[in-house]
């Protein structure tokens, strides 16, 4: 474990809206989904923090970009 005292309380919440979003979007995002965690844990792994944090903020442009075009 990484010591993050704030995960252990949002973890729950997060995962309610994974799974929501899973729902709602079904498989469209399957592939990108795994390709964007596969690069935040590449990054991780190789304790790259600019780059993790380039892959995550990628991850949140490719799903903000399908919930926006959900709700229209």
């Amino acid at each position: 474990m990484s010591g993050n005292l704030v995960m252990p309380k949002i973890g729950p919440i997060i995962n309610n809206a994974i799974d929501l979003f899973i729902h709602v979007t079904g498989s469209i995002l399957r592939n990108e989904t795994v390709s964007d965690h596969r690069a935040i844990i590449d990054a991780i792994k190789q304790k790259d923090p600019l780059r993790a944090s380039d892959a995550m903020l990628l991850h949140i442009i490719h799903n903000r970009a399908v919930i926006e075009n959900y709700i229209r």
